[in-house]
């Protein structure tokens, strides 16, 4: 009965007298929303959270002046309560008026946080890329470091970094894009770091690509744990016949900065420039699976590719999505990872566009560590008005079993953009890793006249897994504790960063009473005990009434807070129905109902035992005692010569008593008057 339904559609079942609700997952409303930064003249991106080792969080995002549209990035620290440590502090010293790109993460086990980012050159046009190690008091664990010397040549400009962890957080991976201006062509590039004193290890940086007939628009490493790190872009080549050829590549480095092997293509024409290919890895760093948006027959689809930390191909997916109408684009794909060992899995979620309606829809895909499906697309999102849009997700930290296998849970959030206040704003929704929802969707944020952007959730659990990827570092807690921060828009397009806890929780009700009968005339009373239900009565909304009336009668009480139905049952042959209506934290409604029979009082005794105890014993006695009487006074004649006297007598009484026994009870005395006289 504990094991949890796979049809969610109906609320309970019915076995016998035991009603099961199914079980749910919902947000406990602990906490509202609370401003972290922002003022009325700046525009915020994208916030950034990620989780200290000692349970504090680190808050990143990048915000610009309306004025002159000066980008700097900032950073605060909170307490897992909410608390501000460090409000808003400047990350950056150089202001750009360029994109800021950055990226945050986490230094394993050493109470550490970096951040890498992309920012204007003083008096050039010309952008760098800088990182610096912060404490989880917000201090500087290193100065503020540029990836490239200062005397590396002016005529180049670096964009997109991507970092990368050590498993022992010793080292640090960045890669980035470079272009040279004078030529006016991209390379790869990478560097190591050591993460205490942000020190370089390699002399130069390590060119990972360059071609100067291409042009590279992303990048994004991934940590392979004690093997290296992989290393993915998007190139736009120019060939001979001067047609643009779009391609996918991969390389892997190790931590010593040796490639693993050549540069391999995923494939070319086919890949979409505007998506940014991801990656995921599995908690061993074994393998990985990179995944991207691809167009092919005019359909646009998700298509992957597994590889093993050497770069061998295991498996190629042609389609993620499962739906190939030529009029439904797939794009935007984002994957991580989840669970652990033969529990881990791969969960994918992306943008499905229909372009006849303009529907905008999250859909997921779940592929466990063999990379076997685990039961097809399916749809996240509830409400289908509106663009569902900006997808995270993380582990719950749960793990359900069934049939001997265990299924981790996770959480997605996203941004539903919509007209109507109420279908607007930050949603979330919990499922299991067979693909199973184990919730409805839920709203975060509570403001419904402005808009909200950009979700990042992230587990508050002190797990700090850091495994593989600079993205996946919350994602196998052991807690239903969250924290979420977006980016909140009002009406007059001012930016705030808001964030709030998210405590998870599971009701579970089972209801167990049987029909009671009682007797007119008497006191009732009867209390539903813990075992009734089997869930703590403080998480319980109990509602009691008839079916008839929709209120109790008169004569009988309920006591809310002792659970306790009390009264004195009238004189009146019925049958009472009482609906008890039990609404759990997450709104779920169980309803029940049981019948009070009110039977009829009888006043009459039953023959048998009354006829052998009111007069069958009582003439015994009265036999018994009237022969002892004649034996005593036959003995006492024979002495004083009296006998034919008294026992003339004694057969007067005999006979007159023996007639009259059945008026007597077994209560009533029967005595002889040995001094009666003539």
């Amino acid at each position: 009965m504990n094991e949890k339904k796979k049809n969610n559609k109906s609320l309970f079942s019915k076995i016998g007298f035991l009603y099961l609700l199914s079980e749910k997952t919902c947000p406990l409303p602990e906490s509202t929303d609370f401003v972290i930064s922002g003022n009325n003249n700046i525009e915020s991106t994208t916030p950034s959270v990620k989780e200290f080792s000692s349970g504090k969080i680190s808050l990143v995002y990048a915000s610009s002046l309306k004025t002159n549209k000066e980008k700097q990035i900032f950073q605060s620290v909170l307490k897992d309560t909410g608390e501000i440590v460090v409000n808003s502090q400047v990350v950056n010293s150089l202001k750009s008026t360029h994109e800021v790109n950055y990226n945050h993460y986490l230094i394993a086990n050493q109470d550490m946080m970096g951040i890498t980012w992309q920012s204007e050159t003083k008096g050039s046009q010309s952008d760098r890329i800088f990182f610096k190690i912060f404490d989880s008091l917000g201090k500087n664990v290193t100065p503020e470091v540029a990836v490239n010397p200062d005397n590396y040549p002016s005529n180049r400009t670096e964009y997109y970094p991507t970092t990368a962890i050590s498993t022992d957080s010793k080292t640090i991976a960045i890669s980035w894009v470079e272009k040279n201006l004078t030529k006016n062509f991209d390379s790869i590039k990478l560097q190591y770091f050591k993460s205490a004193n942000g020190q370089r290890i390699k002399p130069e940086a390590i060119t990972v690509s360059q071609n100067e007939t291409c042009y590279f628009y992303y990048s994004q490493s991934i940590g392979l744990l004690d093997q290296g790190i992989a290393i993915i872009w998007i190139s736009k080549c120019s060939t001979q016949d001067h047609a643009d050829v779009n391609e996918l590549k991969l390389r892997i480095y190790d931590w010593d900065g040796k490639p693993v092997r050549s540069i391999i293509s995923l494939g070319r024409n086919e890949i979409g420039l505007n998506s940014k290919p991801c990656i995921a890895t599995d908690v061993y760093g074994k393998h990985f699976f990179v995944i991207w948006e691809s167009k092919k027959n005019n359909i646009t689809s998700i298509s992957g590719s597994v590889f093993d930390y050497k770069g061998k191909l295991i498996q190629s997916i042609a389609h993620v999505n499962d739906n190939l109408d030529s009029q439904i684009d797939n794009k935007y794909p984002m994957i991580r990872s989840i669970g652990k060992n033969e529990n881990a899995y791969y969960v994918i979620v992306w943008n499905s566009i229909t372009n006849t309606v303009m529907d905008h829809n999250l859909h997921c895909k779940i592929y466990n560590s063999k990379i076997k499906e685990m039961g097809g697309e399916f749809k996240v999102n509830q409400n289908i008005k509106g663009e569902q849009d900006q997808p995270t997700l993380v582990a719950t930290g749960t793990f359900v079993e069934k049939q001997n296998i265990l299924y981790p849970e996770f959480i997605v959030s996203w941004s539903s953009i919509e007209q109507d206040p109420n279908l607007k704003g930050i949603f979330s929704r919990v499922f299991l890793s067979d693909s199973t929802p184990i919730s409805d969707e839920f709203k975060i944020n509570t403001q419904i006249e402005e808009s909200q952007y950009s979700p990042e959730i992230i587990s508050t659990s002190n797990s700090n897994s850091n495994i593989g990827s600079n993205t996946d570092s919350n994602f196998n807690s052991n807690s239903n504790n969250f924290f979420i921060a977006w980016n909140n828009v009002d009406q007059d397009s001012n930016h705030q960063i808001f964030g709030k806890q998210l405590k998870l929780t599971k009701i579970k009700m089972n209801i167990l009473i049987e029909n009671q009968k009682i007797t007119e005339g008497n006191y009732w009373d009867f209390t539903l005990h813990d075992n009734t239900f089997n869930c703590d009565k403080q998480d319980i909304q109990l509602d009691v009434k008839l079916q008839s009336t929709n209120q109790l009668p008169e004569w009988l009480k309920w006591n809310q807070n002792k659970w306790r139905f009390s009264g004195t049952v009238p004189a009146n042959v019925t049958t009472y129905t009482i609906v008890l209506n039990a609404k759990d934290p997450c709104g779920n409604v169980l309803q029940y109902k049981f019948n009070l029979q009110v039977l009829k009082s009888s006043k009459k005794k039953n023959f048998h035992w009354s006829l052998i105890v009111g007069i069958i014993i009582p003439a015994f006695v009265i036999l018994g005692l009237t022969i002892a009487s004649i034996i005593y006074l036959k003995t006492k004649d024979n002495n004083n010569n009296n006998a034919g006297y008294k026992e003339i007598i004694q057969n007067q009484i005999i006979s007159s008593n023996i007639s009259d026994t059945a008026g007597y009870s077994s209560s009533d005395p029967f005595f002889i008057n040995e001094d009666a006289k003539l």
